[in-house]
């Protein structure tokens, strides 16, 4: 099977801007709150649709139903695509939220659903600033009573970011992207969002965005305390140059130019995704990439060689040997 592409999914939200068509060159309409750019998904209502090839318009899950083995390899038992890749641009500040995951057999949100993420910060204005977590020692009481008089960000771990930060967000995680920064995001596949607190502002329709405060403070981890950004790990060996994530969730390498490598051939799918320069996919044919292209090698495929330009940086996600 050969490499896909997918057409975006583009999100509105109060918090968006227009840098995913002006710096992506994504196609995006003339509003201003263009928030998020979704690469391949398969959620349910929010399917991509494949773009070019034997495929071309087909439901990403369509394909997922009748050739899943030939895309997924050894994680077939799985009904839908687990890795879901997206860009964000906040334009203004995101709301203090918080993904299920971290009790799964809580009673406030459906069990088994679990959203981790991986953010890779592509730009931000000087100052820009990010919450990843709770500051030491900040236990339910102290949040409830927080959100209660409107001082959460007393208890938030709040620090600067810059281009090139990576941060790892388990599920249980309360975070916020602050205005001005730009991200790519691989995340699990789940769009359940619990919002804690929304800065008191108002939404396209005039009045306040809903808050889901019970739901937050039951699925937030109190014992993860502070994020801070990734040590990478370089490999010792293989194709990809550093490990940024591999974990229980997923796995994420990092591989930069100038570089001509092999994927392995392990039986599994790999979301590449370019965050700088050019690259070309070598396989049946040539698929050129371009910045913020994605493309899905499928599990089961022909030798398929990465060739990176000397400032490409492409990340490769997939589920690792501990993903569960």
């Amino acid at each position: 099977m050969q490499p896909l592409r997918f057409h975006p999914i583009f999100k509105r939200a109060v918090w968006g801007g227009r840098r995913l068509g002006s710096e992506f060159g994504k196609p995006i309409g003339s509003g201003d709150d263009y928030a998020e750019s979704w690469e391949i998904s398969d959620l349910p209502e929010f399917e991509s649709r494949i773009k070019g090839g034997e495929f071309d318009g087909e439901s990403f899950h369509q394909m997922m139903v009748t050739h899943r083995k030939q895309v997924l390899g050894r994680h077939a038992d799985r009904d839908r695509f687990p890795i879901l890749v997206k860009f964000l641009d906040a334009n203004h500040p995101l709301s203090v939220q918080v993904h299920p995951g971290h009790r799964p057999t809580s009673s406030t949100h459906a069990s088994g659903e679990s959203k981790a993420e991986l953010w890779i910060v592509l730009d931000a204005v000087a100052g820009s600033q990010v919450c990843a977590g709770l500051k030491d020692g900040v236990d339910r009481r102290q949040l409830e009573e927080a959100v209660a008089n409107q001082t959460i960000s007393d208890c938030l771990h709040t620090f600067d970011v810059h281009p090139g930060d990576y941060l790892f967000l388990p599920p249980g995680t309360v975070h916020s992207l602050g205005e001005g920064v730009l991200i790519a995001e691989v995340q699990q596949s789940c769009d359940v969002t619990y919002r804690l607190h929304d800065w008191n502002r108002m939404g396209s329709d005039g009045k306040p965005r809903e808050l889901h405060i019970p739901q937050a403070l039951d699925s937030i981890n109190y014992s993860l305390g502070p994020v801070r950004p990734l040590v990478t790990t370089p490999r010792e060996s293989g194709p990809f140059q550093e490990v940024l994530i591999d974990n229980e969730y997923f796995a994420v390498h990092r591989l930069s130019g100038p570089a001509t490598t092999e994927v392995p051939c392990d039986d599994r799918a790999h979301v590449l995704t370019l965050l700088s320069g050019t690259a070309r996919i070598l396989s049946e044919d040539v698929h050129p990439m371009n910045w913020a292209d994605t493309i899905l090698l499928p599990a089961e495929r022909s030798t398929t060689h990465i060739e990176l330009t000397t400032d490409a940086v492409l990340i490769d996600a997939f589920l690792g040997d501990r993903s569960t």
